[in-house]
């Protein structure tokens, strides 16, 4: 069984809450094949910033009450670049509950709260995450709506607003769709990488990668972006040695 990589952030202006959590995080005994990739922040804005840098999590614990821009403002610009994460919300109160709700919160936790009940959100929210890998999508081709299984794609074509799906076994859907509605509900699957603007590729299915073009299981050769084959070399390098652990 391949390795599920969870990205988690812990946001709390409070640094001993942080330690605290996420020492707790790394104690909780989870099943050999998940890796928790941790990073913390001591304020919403340095979250929000490396939102805007590019980077992305799985899953966010996120103080309610913090100075400068508070947790439910931090989670509605949060969402405004990623509408699948998690967030877990922490409160000295429950009568924010239903605020956390507003920007569609996956729970909420008391920062009294026993760890037993603690430890059930968070596996909760873990095997949410995990069961991603066999997400579905939702294709209209022409007059035809196709529910496809995002371990089939090989690779995605991308012309302005036109995609094409190129599936295993030898498929090709053409739809219609912004580029940025694609990249949300692919969200967090570590196998797609993006080498060019115009071409999202599975990794399961790359058989060569060079500096100009990655070669893929049906002969295909696919152009990597100058500047890009770094970080592809890396993310081929880490997903293959995580499938095969």
């Amino acid at each position: 069984m391949g390795t599920t990589i969870i990205q988690l952030a812990v946001c709390d202006d409070d640094s001993e809450i942080r330690k605290k959590l996420l020492s707790w995080i790394l104690k909780v005994d989870l099943p050999a094949n998940y890796k928790i990739l941790l990073t913390d922040f001591s304020s919403g804005t340095a979250l929000v910033d490396s939102y805007r840098a590019g980077h992305r999590y799985d899953l966010i614990f996120l103080d309610m009450i913090m100075p400068g821009i508070d947790g439910i403002e931090t989670a509605r610009q949060i969402r405004s670049f990623d509408e699948k994460v998690l967030i877990i919300f922490l409160t000295s109160s429950s009568d924010f509950a239903v605020q956390s709700y507003h920007v569609e919160a996956f729970d909420y936790l008391l920062k009294t709260e026993d760890t037993e009940r603690m430890e059930s959100v968070f596996r909760k929210a873990l095997a949410f995450i995990a069961g991603k890998e066999d997400r579905q999508l939702q294709i209209r081709s022409g007059a035809t709506l196709h529910v496809i299984q995002c371990n089939k794609i090989e690779y995605i074509e991308i012309y302005a607003k036109k995609l094409s799906f190129h599936l295993i076994p030898e498929q090709v859907l053409e739809t219609y769709k912004p580029i940025r509605d694609l990249e949300i509900e692919i969200a967090g699957l570590a196998n797609f990488f993006k080498i060019h603007r115009s071409v999202i590729v599975n990794l399961s299915y790359i058989t060569e990668i060079n500096p100009k073009f990655v070669k893929t299981i049906s002969t295909q050769r696919l152009p990597v972006a100058r500047g890009k084959y770094s970080e592809l070399e890396k993310a081929f390098i880490s997903y293959t040695a995580d499938q095969t652990s």
